[in-house]
């Protein structure tokens, strides 16, 4: 699968800069610059950075390297409230440790970071590897899996087209349908998860043989991020104005972003 959070991070931002804006005739009219974090911390997988940049007027053509911040920035991590950290910048606003670091499932990670006068903060818990019950083809339009479910996550599905011969992901979903939390406690019963319907082109015998669902195990922070990313949609009525706020979970001074926590399951065969 595609790198869901990036893509969906990218087009949010890009309806966020001119999000607070009135009329569209000036919309640099209300512009604030927003301080963007973002960072998806992969179980199993090396720690790949936070992203720094700032947000860029609507009517500017957006420049990534303008963007990034790059300088007068003290971060670090947290792990389990008890190992600091020190992150350093690697180059177009990615901020590393200087040695390799194991995203490890159950951990915590924790992001301070003091850019000039603002303090930014986020807090992210990493799920367990999600296990699949069983997956099968659904309506004749979209995979349904069966999650066993844990506290503090939630789930996303994805259909693929895999090769598992030789390991290659011919097609994925570019997104998720839904995002799915066991509410009750008591009771961990599997829950159902649907994937996006599956183009049509792929809904036929030929395919059948290589159709996966991937299922992916989020902090349940992504929950209320998932509900709200379409929030502060550009609007043309001039006596209209955007809806609620995309509710991420980086808090600071002008700050937004996400720095999340996913655990990535395995390529289960529809059946």
């Amino acid at each position: 699968m595609k790198n869901v959070l990036y893509l969906i991070f990218i087009s949010i931002l890009i309806s966020f800069i001119g999000c607070e804006n009135v009329s569209v005739v000036n919309p640099d009219l209300n512009y604030k610059q927003y301080i963007v974090v973002r960072a998806e911390l992969v179980a199993g997988e090396d720690f790949a950075g936070v992203k720094l940049t700032r947000t860029q007027p609507l009517n500017q053509q957006y420049d990534s390297t303008s963007a990034a911040i790059t300088s007068n920035v003290t971060a670090y991590l947290r792990v389990n409230g008890v190992q600091i950290i020190p992150l350093h910048h690697a180059g177009n606003g990615i901020y590393l440790a200087s040695d390799r670091i194991r995203i490890q499932s159950g951990y915590t990670y924790e992001f301070f970071a003091e850019i000039g006068d603002a303090a930014i903060y986020s807090f992210t818990r990493i799920p367990q590897k999600p296990i699949v019950v069983s997956a099968q083809f659904v309506n004749d339009s979209l995979f349904q899996a069966s999650v066993q479910p844990e506290t503090n996550t939630v789930y996303g599905a994805a259909w693929e087209i895999y090769n598992s011969s030789v390991n290659q992901v011919i097609d994925s979903a570019p997104d998720f349908k839904e995002i799915i939390q066991n509410t009750d406690v008591y009771n961990m019963q599997p829950i159902t998860v649907n994937t996006l319907a599956l183009p049509a082109q792929y809904r036929t015998g030929n395919y059948s043989n290589l159709w996966y669902v991937r299922v992916y195990a989020y902090d349940t922070a992504y929950l209320k991020f998932f509900r709200t990313r379409n929030n502060n949609q550009p609007v043309s009525d001039v006596f209209s104005q955007g809806g609620d706020k995309v509710i991420w979970n980086v808090t600071g001074n002008n700050a937004i972003g996400m720095f999340i926590g996913v655990a990535k399951g395995d390529f289960v065969k529809v059946q």
